[in-house]
This record gives C-alpha cells, structure tokens and sequence, in this order.
C-alpha cells in the first residue's frame, strides 16, 4: 500500500511508461529531479529522494522516490526506474507504535531531510541543518548513537536514538519527549514513597 506508483523514464528523463497514467504525457521531463542526477553515475545503487510534489497525476500529495539505473548493454545510462511512496503509510505504522505519552518515529536521509515523521509536521519539505544532532553524528561516521534535544522542527525537548537501515541509504529514528520521562519516573518514584515513607516511620 505504500507504493503509489512505479515509472520508468529514458535517458532524457521523459517518462516512458508509468504505472498511473496511460499514456504518459509526452511534455513531462523528469531529468531536473535529483533521483535522475543522482542515477547518472554508475555507483549511485538505491537512491531515496527528499520530500517532492507530484508531477505526474495518480499520486496526489507529496511523496518520496526510490530509484534505480537502468544501464543498456554496454553499461551506458540508458534512464531510471521511479518507485514513489507515500510518508503517511509510515506515519500511519508509526502512530500505531506512538501510543506512549510523547512518542517520537522518523526516517530520515543522512543530509537531514526528513522523509516520514510522528508526530507529522504541519510543513511536509522539513530538513535537519548541519549543526543538529543527528547530522553531527552522521558526519562522524556514527551508524547509531542516542541524544538529547530541542527539536529544530517543533522546538520539543526530547531523547532520540537513531540506526541506519541495513540496505538503503536511510536512519530510522525512535525517542520520547524529556517531559513524558520526567513524568513517567516522578510516578514511579511517587508510588514507592507512598509505602516507603510510612514503612520508613515505622522503624523509628
């Protein structure tokens, strides 16, 4: 269900043949896209896009591609193949997980724009700058590392762990806000003085 569409595109970045409309316009052009740049050097492997508004009708909101190279015989370029998903298919996943006061998900590419996040931004194109966290440990060379911080999105205070995902070039981030743990432990803490304090009286 996440996959809204599949394309496949030719050397120019004219799309040749897509799995929600028939026929393709002939105006479209797709060779501006980052996805296609990226494809053009022969080591690019799977490439996951930012945050994009559709071109092309059938996929109706914004979405994210996976693509890869099509190479003719000779190893030459010969165009791409697109796959678009829709964030809110994880966000939906994540909302399911989310059910713990202050619960945070998101996937996010490694220059810091983020592909699917819970709670969902009100601005869907949202990126990370150099000097976040998480891009900070990424630039070391951190494949996991666990922090905490004021959200440069929404502002809220809050301990993030992130992982990379084995076989793509994306991290997969999972935390709770700071004032959910202080209150969760301040509970935890509350009902042990409520016996401890009489048993405590007790011994004197």
């Amino acid at each position: 269900p996440q996959l809204r569409g599949i394309a496949i595109m030719d050397r120019g970045g004219h799309p040749l043949i897509s799995s929600n409309v028939w026929p393709v316009p002939k105006d479209l052009n797709f060779s501006d896209r980052g996805y296609f740049k990226a494809q053009m050097k022969p080591e690019a492997g799977t490439y996951v896009s930012t945050m994009l508004k559709p071109r092309m009708q059938g996929i109706g909101s914004y979405f994210f591609a996976l693509t890869q190279r099509r190479p003719s015989d000779d190893g030459l370029f010969n165009g791409i193949v697109s796959i678009a998903i829709l964030p809110s298919t994880f966000e939906s996943f994540y909302a399911r997980m989310g059910r713990n006061e202050g619960s945070y998900f998101a996937l996010a590419r490694r220059d810091g724009s983020i592909l699917a996040r819970y709670p969902v931004p009100n601005e869907r194109a949202v990126k990370l700058d150099e000097s976040s966290d998480f891009r900070v440990g990424i630039a070391k060379g951190n494949q996991r590392d666990i922090y905490s911080v004021d959200s440069q999105i929404d502002g809220v205070a809050r301990r993030i762990g992130y992982r990379k995902l084995d076989g793509f070039p994306v991290y997969v981030l999972a935390g709770v806000e700071r004032s959910a743990i202080i209150r969760e432990w301040f509970g935890y803490l509350s009902s042990h003085l409520i016996f401890g304090i009489p048993a405590t009286a007790f011994l004197y």
